[in-house]
């Protein structure tokens, strides 16, 4: 007890409610909470905890994964680590056709150089179509969806892709993104392999 009265000081719990408070922040971050976004074919809603076994089973598959910047996810240790991270901030939106939970969403903090973006607010987007529903239209419709929603509440959102990737460049030009720039980075989930990527921005 003695311990407690003596740590709380004015100037720790001061920090620790900024804490609290930058915590909540974060986790409404994309304000999605107990909400739903529909597109024709589609349902956008944070990830929750049923929809780990369609994940786990559609990031089994490297064709799936490597795409996306990450090796298979082979055991259930690997698998808990990724949901974690993606439910924990509560920007990961499961992409769902029906009932089917057909790939995923996550949403990330950026940051850009340049005086025009600066003092603006930017998210990234990255995404996951299973293998059955990719040459579809899945990913346009979700990306234009999930882009028009995130527009009323920041000022730019980007994406990327690697440069061979070509089903992904025309699912992000569809969306209405427009070329941003080259760049490239090691990837340490893929063996520190390094990228090319090409970035656009909405």
């Amino acid at each position: 007890m003695n311990y407690i009265e003596t740590a709380l000081t004015p100037a720790v719990l001061d920090a620790l409610l900024q804490m609290s408070a930058d915590w909540a922040a974060e986790n409404s971050m994309i304000e999605l909470e107990n909400k739903q976004l529909h597109s024709q074919r589609l349902t956008l809603r944070l990830v929750e905890p049923e929809d780990a076994p369609p994940l786990r089973e559609m990031l089994r598959d490297p064709e799936v994964t490597k795409p996306a910047g990450f090796l298979p996810i082979e055991t259930e240790e690997e698998f808990e680590t990724f949901f974690s991270g993606l439910t924990a901030y509560h920007t990961g939106i499961a992409i769902l056709a029906g009932d089917t939970v057909i790939g995923y969403c996550r949403v990330n903090k950026e940051q850009l150089d340049g005086p025009e973006f600066a003092d603006k607010k930017l998210v990234s987007l990255g995404f996951v179509i299973g293998k059955p529903y990719q040459n579809q239209g899945y990913g346009t419709e979700m990306l234009k969806t999930v882009t028009a929603y995130l527009k009323e509440r920041f000022d730019y959102c980007v994406a990327d892709h690697f440069v061979e990737n070509g089903p992904s460049r025309r699912v992000i030009e569809k969306a209405g993104y427009r070329y941003l720039e080259d760049y490239s980075m090691i990837f340490h989930h893929l063996g520190d392999e390094e990228k090319h990527l090409k970035s656009y921005i909405y």
